[in-house]
Parts: structure tokens; C-alpha cells; sequence
């Protein structure tokens, strides 16, 4: 419990010091680019095991 309430006092004064100089929203951007970028990926790669499954099924 008192470990807990200097890191909120931490978070809050980085939050609010991040929030005067405009980065949380370049943060959010990045973090976001970068989920869409691991979504798509792992899509593309669930996508080309599920259409090369069949393939080898048929061959053998």
C-alpha cells in the first residue's frame, strides 16, 4: 500500500508533465501503429498457414 501511492504520484506528475509538452497523443499514435502493424501480420500469417493447410492435404 505505500509502495503504491508514490508510483500514482509518479504516474500522475510524468502524466501531466508528458500532457503540457503534446506527447501522450504521439505516444498513443505510435503504440497504436504498432498494434495495427502486429494485428496485420499475425493475420497475413494465419491467413497464409490457413490456405497452404489444405494444399498439403491434398498432396498427401
Amino acid at each position: 500500500m505505500v509502495a503504491t501511492y508514490p508510483a500514482s504520484c509518479y504516474v500522475a506528475e510524468h502524466a501531466s508533465h508528458v500532457h503540457d509538452t503534446h506527447a501522450p497523443s504521439l505516444y498513443t499514435i505510435i503504440l497504436l501503429s504498432l498494434f495495427l502493424y502486429a494485428l496485420v501480420l499475425s493475420f497475413i500469417f494465419t491467413a497464409s498457414v490457413l490456405l497452404r493447410a489444405p494444399r498439403s492435404l491434398s498432396q498427401s
